[in-house]
């Protein structure tokens, strides 16, 4: 594949970009305007459904300030040129602001957001997002048989999202040998506990395997990983909330060049995002037990696997190609049992020390 010029149209004033690799990219700066130059820009614009309320939208906005003194800007919500809400900001000096819009009910419409009072540059004042009337998706589940993974999948939420499709890794295995008879026409497949020879044309979704190639490397599994920290302006992490997830085991990540950390935690990166010949893989090697754990520690799980899939469900349009992987955990049953009995020990000793003093 030949090379791809990159054209950086910036008056130089961005901060360094650590851990991030051009691969393919030749890049070519085009100067704009003065570094020193006083400009505010809205850098980002998502919408996506509250995921509290289905039936509702929320759209997402970030504020910049490039120059060197405090700004109070004024930020604009409006739909089909409608203004709906109006918000003030402070914005110190080099940092960004967000806020979190609520939308009316609609299927489909142009939203935008746009930035007052005017500056230097009056193009990145203003930034569009557009909500398409939703489609059912088509989801390929290529599993040995999980009853996990499949009252994850029975919701009425995934109902509304997704045709789901069940088929045997041997049985798709078959169909690779075929080239003409491979499956078409997915947006998402999920492989549990199988690593296909090579990866399909679509988003995908891994549980208990690495995808195929090498680019991913995962360390030594580690027990009770402990979660730090979420990134919550990802647009796929955004409303993650892994408060109540127990985690048996975890495995920690090592991205391909440009990977950027979705959940950190006591072991290391448990779910990661980057690039891949201009698509994504977004890995995630945390879990919590399966069939044969204490019930508490299941509908953790399955509230888990719930999440992740809907969030890659709701994505799948504004998405191009997607890895995730979930590692499976039967084994791990014993250390759960014993670590969640120390934990209730601990909690009795203390709430006894507690009651003596």
């Amino acid at each position: 594949m030949p090379p791809t010029t990159l054209f950086i149209c910036s008056d130089g004033g961005f901060p360094p970009v650590p851990d991030f690799a051009l691969e393919r990219l030749t890049p070519v700066f085009l100067p704009v305007g003065h570094a020193t130059t006083e400009n505010r820009a809205v850098t980002a614009l998502a919408v996506d459904r509250d995921a509290a309320r289905p039936d509702r939208w929320l759209a997402f906005a970030r504020v910049a300030n490039f120059g060197d003194h405090p700004a109070t800007v004024q930020l604009e919500l409006s739909c089909q040129q409608q203004p709906l809400d109006v918000v003030e900001l402070v914005v110190a000096a080099g940092e960004e602001s967000s806020w979190q819009f609520e939308l009316p009910e609609l299927d489909e419409g142009v939203v935008q957001v746009h930035l007052d009072p005017p500056d230097a540059l009056a193009s990145d004042n203003v930034a569009y997002a557009v909500i398409n009337r939703p489609r059912p998706a088509r989801v390929l589940v290529v599993s040995p048989g999980s009853d996990v993974l499949r009252a994850a999948l029975a919701t009425d939420q995934v109902r509304r999202l997704a045709d789901v499709t069940w088929l045997l890794p041997s049985a798709l295995e078959r169909m690779l040998q075929q080239e003409e008879a491979a499956p078409r026409g997915y947006d998402l497949v999920i492989f549990d506990r199988w690593q296909p020879p090579r990866l399909p044309t679509a988003n995908t979704l891994f549980l208990g395997a690495l995808p195929p190639g090498g680019a991913w490397q995962a360390g030594p599994p580690e027990r009770a990983p402990t979660m730090l920290d979420v990134d919550h302006v990802h647009p796929l992490t955004q409303l993650v909330d892994m408060s109540d997830v127990v985690i048996a085991q975890g495995r920690a990540l090592e991205p391909p060049p440009g990977g950027q950390a979705l959940f950190d935690s006591t072991v290391g990166t448990l779910l990661a995002v980057a690039p891949r010949d201009g698509f994504e893989e977004t890995p995630d090697l945390g879990a919590a037990g399966r069939d044969a754990e204490p019930e508490n520690l299941r509908a953790t799980r399955r509230r888990k696997d719930s999440h992740s899939i809907n969030r890659d469900l709701e994505r799948i349009d504004r998405q191009r190609f997607r890895h995730h992987v979930l590692d499976d955990l039967d084994t791990w049953r014993g250390h759960v049992a014993k670590e969640h009995e120390r934990q209730m020990h601990l909690l009795r000793a203390n709430h006894s020390r507690g009651r003596d003093a």
